[in-house]
């Protein structure tokens, strides 16, 4: 494997790790969001 190959990996890698991180964020605030949504359901029941 020569330089430029690594170098194209290590780009790749590191490009799909974020891409990773940032939909994971995403999905725990949609989660996050319906978790309150629930709740206020449940409060409004409630009440």
């Amino acid at each position: 494997m020569n330089a430029r190959t690594a170098k194209l990996i290590s780009r790749f890698a590191s490009r799909t790790t974020q891409k990773a991180r940032t939909l994971k964020r995403e999905w725990q605030t949609l989660s996050r969001k319906a978790k309150t949504e629930r709740r206020a359901k449940m409060k409004a029941a409630v009440d």
